[in-house]
């Protein structure tokens, strides 16, 4: 009994000098952080909690740690009106990491929760990264950002702003947009996910409208600029760049320009840019420099350039010589795949898109999928949600259909056609041939307009045509336009197009147009930046100004875009004094 007690002395004796010699420092004990998260410790086993607003904005203090989103967050206007909590002089949301603070290189898990009414304002300012998130070196996941309004100058993104790390499983349904009026930040990048990605993006998909405005744009549905990797993701939203007296716009579905990889991808929004000088747009890019792989388009894609150096391309505006692009397939309201470059990709129309043996390339046992019952006809990601809006039928203002490739707006009278002004991003198909009467154009008529008749469909270059026109074989007959004014007059069926109008006859017509400004007037069109096929005119086209231009065409007044297999057989009247 004493030796053991002799020898229990000695083992409390050894664990008492042991601990008298660890500095009492070394000995830490990691805590709940309450005060700040709802929990967690900021590690990969137990990440920081975030469940309301306050959490979310604590993030911010520790851009190296792990968190995870343990609810939905709903952000109201009041938050960002003045006395709200994130007025910040009327910025809203001061995006985490990268201006001026420590880039963001931890982990953030959003568990599939989302973030709705995000609101942040920094156009103007010196902020170089704007988005949620302005720099991320870390992971971003499983995050949802709902009715967001994300503007800045230079980097912004619906998510990030710069991208050098790793975003997977993210989407994105707000608006972004991007603007510089700063002499040094004349290169602005705006994307559905990202502004820049030079890291790797993945599963993640854009439905929110994207644009960008300064001297060089670079817009797309995903990221602005790509020089990482992009994969496994799609694009809804309407995409454009219209920098004022810019010297080059790229815009692109998924990017604007690309240095990086892009791979199975595809977009479904409508894309246009412009500007004064080189201009591309692309379905997938606007400019490639690497390689696209397994893609495919079906949105609209248009270009202007006040010079006429455009490019547009159902996949790529321009590709480079060193760019490859294999197994890529766009829709043939798009007249070439490629702008500028070696053309390898692959025109269909809607029903071979339904076929999946049209897509050589393609997985179809991992990435790629037909879903039996979807609406959506063509191939969607099996790692991203199939999303798409209005898809109800519309029998009030048209004879039916959704107004998508695949289902269009269906014309078969004057009130329809009238209607098409509504949806100037949309598919419409004519099913019957379409008479217009004296009467429509006299007082009391439906289309009097002060005895201007016809409102050309598509004001202007602010508000162009943007979708697809199908005329399918049919006639307008009677058309009468007899616009006038000081202010520059675009005139037509449709005034100013950016989209694609196909199959159609315009036929007795009475086109006619008059200002002391610029004047386009053309039997389709006034103006066209976009693609005409198949149509004809044999009604008169006349069009005069007192003091400037004056474009007068059968078809189009002036034409930046494509023109094919069209003819005109009516009278065609220009006059100036200009």
């Amino acid at each position: 009994m004493r030796i053991f007690t002799k020898r229990l002395l000695a083992v409390l004796l050894s664990v008492i000098m042991v601990i008298m010699v660890v500095p009492v420092s070394s000995i830490t004990v990691s805590a709940e952080n309450t005060t700040e998260f709802l929990g967690g410790e900021g590690t990969e086993e137990k990440p920081y909690l975030i469940s309301n607003k306050a959490h979310l904005n604590n993030v911010r203090k520790y851009p190296d740690a792990h968190f995870k989103m343990v609810s939905d967050i709903v952000f109201t206007e009041a938050d960002f009106a003045e006395g709200g909590e994130f007025y910040n002089d009327g910025q809203g949301w001061e995006p985490i990491g990268g201006n001026g603070s420590t880039t963001f290189t931890g982990v953030f898990d959003g568990e599939e929760h989302t973030i709705t009414g995000l609101y942040c304002n920094h156009s103007g300012d010196e902020r170089q990264y704007v988005g949620l998130f302005g720099y991320n070196k870390g992971t971003i996941r499983g995050l949802e950002i709902e009715d967001s309004n994300i503007s800045a100058s230079l980097y912004t993104g619906g998510i990030v702003g710069r991208n050098d790390g790793t975003i997977i499983n993210c989407y994105n349904t707000g608006s972004v947009s991007a603007s510089s009026p700063l002499s040094s930040h004349i290169y602005i990048y705006v994307g559905g996910i990202v502004g820049y990605n030079g890291g790797a993006i993945s599963n993640c998909y854009n439905a929110g409208n994207v644009s960008a405005f300064s001297e060089y744009s670079y817009a797309g549905g995903i990221a602005g600029s790509n020089g990482g990797t992009i994969s496994n993701c799609c694009n809804t939203g309407n995409v454009w760049a219209s920098p004022s007296d810019g010297d080059n716009a790229d815009v692109g579905g998924i990017v604007g320009d690309s240095y990086g990889t892009i791979t199975n991808c595809y977009n479904t929004g409508n894309v246009l840019a412009s500007s004064s000088y080189y201009t591309y747009a692309g379905g997938i890019a606007g400019r490639n420099y690497k390689t696209i792989i397994n893609c495919y388009n079906t949105g609209n894609v248009s270009a202007s350039s006040s010079d006429d150096n455009a490019d547009v391309g159902g996949i790529a505006g321009y590709n480079d010589n060193h760019g490859i692009i294999s197994n890529c397939y766009y829709l043939d309201n798009i007249f070439n795949g490629i702008g500028s470059g070696v053309d390898t990709t692959t025109k269909c129309i809607v029903e071979q898109m339904k076929q999946q043996s049209i897509f050589v390339g393609f997985d179809f046992d991992t990435v790629w999928e037909f879903v039996e019952g979807n609406p959506y006809p063509f191939p969607t990601l099996q790692a991203v949600p199939y999303f798409e809006e209005n898809a109800e039928e519309n029998t009030t203002e048209f004879a039916g259909g959704t107004g998508t490739p695949y289902n269009p707006y269906l014309i078969s009278n004057k009130t329809h056609l009238n209607n098409v002004r509504k949806y100037l991003n949309a598919h419409f198909k004519m099913v019957a041939d379409i008479v217009f009467t004296k009467a429509d154009f006299a007082e009391g008529g439906e289309f009097y307009n002060n005895d201007q008749g016809w409102n050309s469909i598509g004001a202007d270059d602010i508000q162009p045509f943007l979708g697809v026109f199908d005329g399918d074989g049919h006639n307008i007959i009677g058309l009468y336009c007899n616009c006038s004014g000081n202010a520059t007059q675009y005139v037509g069926l449709f005034g100013y197009n950016c989209g694609a109008i196909r199959d159609l006859g315009i036929e007795d017509g009475d086109i006619s147009a008059s200002s002391s400004s610029n004047v386009y007037a053309g039997g389709i069109t006034g103006d066209n930046w976009g693609t005409i096929s198949n149509c004809y005119n044999i009604g008169n086209v006349s069009a005069s100004s007192s003091d400037d231009n004056v474009y007068a065409g059968g078809i189009a007044g002036r034409n930046g875009g494509t023109i094919s297999n069209c003819c005109n057989t009516g009278n065609i009247l220009a006059s100036s004094s200009y």
